[in-house]
């Protein structure tokens, strides 16, 4: 994945170079930003495994359904900047505090809910394409659609084996509404509502075990832009 990242970037670097002289001087914003946000996650899980309890004993084993919902709080980075006049891209980095305090365990007539505190933090990588809807330069603000394309990792788990024992297939997906506004001369103050769909599953390797996690992230952000662009 890290290759891929890299051949993307040299990609698009090449292509913007090759485009410049096509892109309007309204449209030429290279921004390079920060957020933080807050949000709910819901967990929609299988485990074909056991689940364990933070000194390592079991509490609940076979083949589990169960789902989850928790707060989250993130922290996200990036760089984007445009390669034609309708059409940014970019990369970016950012990170997902997440707080468990409970799980539902679904069986046939007999649902419970079980206390299963955990705290972890996701680090993420991605592409992203950020499509402008209004980009004439004398407005102070403007809208366009975001989405994000990449993969994670995790750390900081109590319970070692809640992804499997060893890192497995993993990726993420998301679709957003980018709103900024101009304060200064080439900087912008943004919000950013976001829906993401995370997906993992254990690695070949583990094979009887095999977890599988759906997370759908509802979330909303605010930071800031510079742009970066010097006529």
């Amino acid at each position: 994945m890290k290759q891929t990242l890299l051949l993307f970037l040299f990609i698009i670097s090449a292509y913007q170079c090759y485009s410049q002289s096509k892109i309007e001087e309204k449209n030429r914003k290279y921004f390079i930003g920060g957020s933080y946000g807050m949000g709910t996650a819901r967990w929609y899980s299988n485990f074909n495994s056991s689940l364990y309890d933070t000194s390592g004993n079991i509490i609940q084993s076979g083949d589990i359904k169960l789902k989850a919902q928790n707060p989250c709080r993130l922290m996200n980075f990036e760089v984007i900047g445009p390669i034609s006049n309708s059409l940014r891209i970019g990369l970016g980095v950012a990170f997902e505090d997440y707080y468990l305090n409970k799980i539902l365990i679904q069986s046939k007539g007999s649902d419970k809910y079980m206390l299963f505190e955990e705290t972890f933090t996701v680090n993420k990588v991605f592409i992203q394409a950020e499509f402008p809807i209004n980009m004439r330069q004398n407005n102070l603000w403007s809208l366009g659609a975001n989405t994000h394309l990449g993969y994670f990792s995790y750390n900081g788990l109590k319970r070692y084996n809640f992804f499997g024992t060893k890192l497995g297939n993993r990726f993420l997906v998301s679709l957003a509404l980018m709103a900024d506004y101009k304060v200064f001369d080439k900087t912008y103050i943004f919000i950013m509502p976001n829906v993401e769909y995370k997906f993992f599953k254990t690695s070949p390797k583990e094979l009887p075990t095999e977890i599988n996690h759906n997370i759908i992230n509802y979330s909303i952000s605010a930071g800031i832009r510079m742009n970066l662009y010097i006529r």
